[in-house]
């Protein structure tokens, strides 16, 4: 018996969670890249101040979407692995944690396991963190072989699948040659300084799909935090900058994600998707919905899982 083990960030489900969800974010030195004293300072201050008013914007999404999106997609890959193969989910700043889920796998003494974050460009902000995580856990607890499938931004059936949901998205919104806006979460460039190429990885994966669609298209990253320096362009001054160069309509591709969140319900869709559309230059802009489940996605979750048990 294998294991597979999806990996996400998760989210809260409840507000009481929402503030601990908050603080092992920041408490994370992949996401807060200075020392323990500062990083507990940081998080201390951030959930405390920003977990009623982030609870908020939950609430006017319905609450994340990500764990059980994340649940029925483990169940989707068990039933396409079959029963010589376990798969289990885990996140990183809620339960059930990763270092949980590698517990149970022990006991169930299931000890060749294949890791797979659930980001599709490698950051050391989020893959990286994974592998901290689970190279944490095995100096604490060695036995286990565990193998991490550390990208996927240019597999070709991830690629087809953001090209399928693109097409028929421009299909059912009926518009003709629009600009796509490929946006992907910002990061730290103090991370891109260290050698971090998240910023290679999203563009290609970008030009990857807009080549199989015959699509222009631009890359701009979203959700920088305010205080320090983010990776650009923004989302909302390259949408202006494209509305000032005569663009008129536009399709948002959240390509970052694998699963809607608060940054796609809510910063895109209750947010920037209104600003635009009260704007007379712009005839139409657009985000397209990423879907719970996807055949091309499962085919290409089962060929990095068959590649790493070579």
């Amino acid at each position: 018996m294998k294991g597979v083990l999806l990996i996400n960030m998760g989210g809260p489900e409840t507000k009481e969670e929402m503030k601990s969800f908050l603080k092992k974010m920041f408490l994370d030195p992949f996401i807060i890249p200075y020392n323990s004293i500062v990083r507990k300072i940081i998080s201390i201050l951030i959930s405390n101040m920003r977990h009623k008013k982030s609870w908020r914007k939950y609430q006017l999404v319905n609450g994340t979407p990500i764990i059980k999106n994340t649940k029925l997609l483990a169940g989707s890959l068990q039933k396409k692995l079959g029963n010589n193969v376990e798969v289990r989910y885990a996140f990183s700043y809620s339960n059930p944690s990763i270092e949980h889920v590698l517990d149970e796998f022990r006991s169930k003494k299931i000890q060749i396991i294949t890791a797979v974050p659930l980001y599709p460009q490698p950051s050391f902000v989020t893959t990286g963190s994974v592998k901290n995580s689970i190279s944490g856990y095995l100096r604490k607890s060695p036995g286990l072989n565990i193998k991490i499938v550390e990208h996927f931004f240019s597999d070709k059936y991830y690629i087809e699948f953001w090209a399928d949901i693109i097409r028929q998205h421009i299909q059912e919104v009926n518009v003709s040659q629009p600009l796509l806006i490929f946006s992907a979460h910002s990061i730290p460039l103090l991370w891109l300084k260290k050698g971090d190429t998240y910023r290679e990885a999203v563009n290609e994966t970008a030009t990857l799909v807009s080549k199989n669609l015959g699509y222009e298209h631009i890359v701009a990253f979203q959700s920088a935090m305010s205080g320090s320096k983010w990776l650009g362009p923004g989302l909302l001054d390259s949408i202006n900058h494209a509305v000032d160069e005569g663009c008129d309509s536009f399709v948002i591709v959240p390509v970052s994600f694998v699963s809607e969140n608060l940054e796609t319900l809510y910063d895109l869709d209750k947010i920037l998707i209104p600003h635009f559309s009260g704007i007379t230059k712009v005839k139409h802009i657009s985000r397209v919905g990423i879907p719970v489940l996807h055949n091309l996605f499962l085919e290409m979750l089962n060929s990095k899982i068959y590649e790493q048990s070579d």
